[in-house]
């Protein structure tokens, strides 16, 4: 990143989102988020290890091979990612270059700042497998209105960078040469505001999520013990593999 003002280089922490999220992936979220300077970091970038994948959401091989359905830790481990980014004292940027699927909405919605290019694109895709998205469906609440949430979940549509800028999943798109100049943009609006305003402001407005993810985390693991779900995932899980 070059970034002109060299002070405001070093308040940034980046954090690289996996393609796919497993316990593997997760605990090395949580592995990077522990290296954070806590005196000098103001502000969390979230960018995709890959050029045209932001993040896919759950691990679909990783599912399919859980034969002992033990998703509890996982699923309370991407829980307490999610809520470090609501909760954090440093203000979140997600910069996304390509697809963002499932569970990686998740981070997108619980972050401060997104930022995206025309290339990018948005899609939930639970209801293709019988699921909500029930862990991430209070940080979607934050950002866009349950009856979106109703479309995009009944049908799986996939929205464009425009799109998403238009129902507020997105703050601003731009040409993926364009990308940095407004991040730097962005970066020198919010230097001014003071920590304790980001601490005070993100205590008051995540009151009440805990119950609603909560519900969705116990309703996810219930669906993914069925049988039904499990084979369509291996079905699928297989179908990539042939590929």
């Amino acid at each position: 990143m070059n970034l002109v003002n060299n002070n405001l280089e070093k308040a940034i922490h980046i954090i690289e989102i996996p393609t796919t999220l497993n316990p593997n992936t997760i605990s090395d979220l949580h592995q990077q988020w522990e290296t954070i300077n806590l005196d000098v970091v103001r502000f969390i970038l979230l960018k995709s290890r890959a050029n045209n994948l932001f993040c896919r959401g759950m691990d679909i091989g990783w599912i399919a091979k859980n034969d002992d359905n033990s998703f509890s830790e996982a699923m309370r481990l991407f829980v307490s990612f999610l809520e470090r980014l609501h909760n954090c004292p440093y203000i979140s940027i997600s910069m996304i270059g390509g697809s963002v699927e499932g569970g990686g909405l998740g981070i997108v919605a619980a972050s401060d700042l997104v930022l995206a290019t025309e290339h990018s694109s948005f899609q939930l895709t639970e209801g293709l497998f019988g699921l909500v998205p029930g862990i991430i469906l209070s940080s979607l609440l934050t950002r866009v209105s349950p009856q979106i949430i109703k479309k995009m979940v009944f049908s799986a549509k996939t929205y464009s960078a425009s799109e998403a800028l238009n129902i507020g999943l997105v703050d601003e798109v731009t040409a993926v040469e364009d990308l940095e100049n407004c991040l730097y943009s962005w970066l020198k609006q919010f230097n001014s505001c003071q920590k304790q305003s980001v601490i005070d402001l993100k205590s008051l407005l995540g009151k009440n999520q805990t119950l609603l993810t909560n519900r969705g985390m116990l309703l996810l693991q219930e669906r993914l013990r069925q049988t039904e779900i499990k084979e369509r995932f291996k079905n699928l899980a297989y179908y990539f593999e042939m590929e």
